[in-house]
């Protein structure tokens, strides 16, 4: 279950408030930072899902600026998450998942998912950040 996050983050740029097509941001969105798009409650655990801007710049998501909000689109970044939930890794692995997202007259984009918790090993949960990533 996906759930809104209304709180800024130390560790993040900025924070999404809403749950459909595109999300409000609070807080500025700094181009090397991340933006928590949602929590997700997994097996009675709480997800970070993060978006590094970057990415969201190549998709040209950021619907709008204004100083201490913005709003995002994120059609595309919920579909690679469903396809992460579901077990497609695209060319990558459980924890480190790569897709080549086609877009019409533009560069093919590679998108690495990276799931905190897998790559440590560790128990629980940790971060899963969507992020640009080199063609290999």
């Amino acid at each position: 279950m996906d759930l809104p996050v209304g709180r800024n983050r130390r560790d993040l740029n900025a924070t999404a408030t809403s749950g459909g097509s595109t999300v409000e941001v609070e807080g500025p969105i700094f181009d090397k930072g991340t933006v928590l798009q949602t929590v997700v409650r997994t097996e009675g655990e709480w997800l970070e899902r993060r978006v590094a801007v970057p990415l969201l710049h190549a998709l040209d998501a950021i619907v709008s600026g204004k100083g201490r909000e913005s709003t995002i689109r994120v059609g595309a970044l919920n579909q690679l998450w469903r396809r992460y939930d579901t077990g497609d890794f695209g060319t990558g692995k459980s924890g480190f998942a790569v897709y080549e997202l086609a877009r019409e007259n533009k560069p093919t984009l590679t998108i690495w998912l990276v799931d905190s918790a897998v790559v440590r090993k560790t128990d629980g949960s940790g971060p899963q950040t969507l992020m640009l990533g080199r063609s290999r």
